[in-house]
């Protein structure tokens, strides 16, 4: 019934919901009717037991009806079609930060390995058919992340995925990656949260 009651305006979900809910009941009258039958040796508590469900259950759909709103098929239509949109829009939402994170991280190993990332992530060939050489890093073990491309979470994100702990080393490639003087604080906070979750 809970499902049920959050579909209430998408009623082909919610439908689901509702066959579920009818077997569920169905079930538990059985089972209630059973037990009271077995333990006391009686239909009549069995049956009490049964009806004090059913009237549990139509309690709470009569409540159910009073506070839902339907919806007539040309508002409903309206509600569907908004609601793909904007469910299209949060779905690219994890999936645009995990196509940035990759991409921080190719490019990061690209730069690595002497190449120039272009805006596009790809490489820019150099005139003379060989790549750049890549700039001396004060810390081989720190990789920089695209620049100016990320936010400060993200950019700490991509060092943790890349293995990165320390916090000093953190810091210098979330600089790098965001072009910003990030203050340690902030890569803190978000390390922490990192470690929470991790």
């Amino acid at each position: 019934m809970d499902v049920e009651w959050l579909l209430r305006y998408d009623p082909e979900r919610a439908q689901i919901a509702r066959r579920a809910d009818r077997w569920a009941f169905a079930v538990s009258m059985g089972a209630v009717f059973a037990h009271g039958y077995l333990i006391a040796d009686t239909w009549v508590i069995g049956a009490v037991g049964a009806a004090v469900s059913a009237l549990a259950k139509g309690g709470w759909s009569m409540a159910m009806r009073v506070h839902a709103r339907p919806l007539d098929a040309r508002t409903q239509q309206w509600v569907t079609a908004r609601r793909a949109k904007v469910d299209g829009q949060l779905a690219m939402i994890p999936i645009r930060r995990e196509l940035q994170r990759g991409q921080a991280l190719v490019d990061a190993e690209r730069r690595s390995l002497g190449g120039t990332p272009e805006e596009n992530g790809s490489e820019i060939p150099e005139a003379s058919g060989t790549p750049e050489t890549a700039p001396e890093d004060p810390d081989p073990k720190v990789s920089p992340i695209r620049y100016g491309r990320v936010t400060t979470q993200e950019a700490v994100r991509n060092a943790w995925d890349a293995g990165i702990r320390d916090p000093d080393a953190v810091l210098r490639t979330v600089r790098n990656a965001t072009g910003k003087p990030v203050p340690q604080s902030s890569v803190d906070r978000y390390l922490r949260a990192l470690k929470v979750a991790g």
